[in-house]
């Protein structure tokens, strides 16, 4: 959701923010097992940040549902 709402934003500060929450998110993801790659991380983010605002907390339980052993 954090990186959904920097896309919101077009500015220097704005695309560090993604590249480190994203970063992140993909450290997080990766470590120990490999839940996703890189390209379903992607696509993933751009699901979120594109969806409408009252459906994005929908979207992000579901996907933190798939990403839970």
């Amino acid at each position: 959701m954090i990186i959904s709402i920097g896309y919101r934003v077009n500015s220097v500060k704005a695309t560090k923010f993604r590249r480190w929450a994203t970063e992140i998110l993909n450290n997080y993801l990766l470590k120990g097992e490999a839940k996703i790659n890189d390209n379903a991380l992607a696509s993933l983010a751009l699901l979120v940040a594109t969806s409408a605002p009252e459906q994005k907390e929908i979207i992000i339980k579901l996907i933190m549902n798939m990403l839970v052993d």
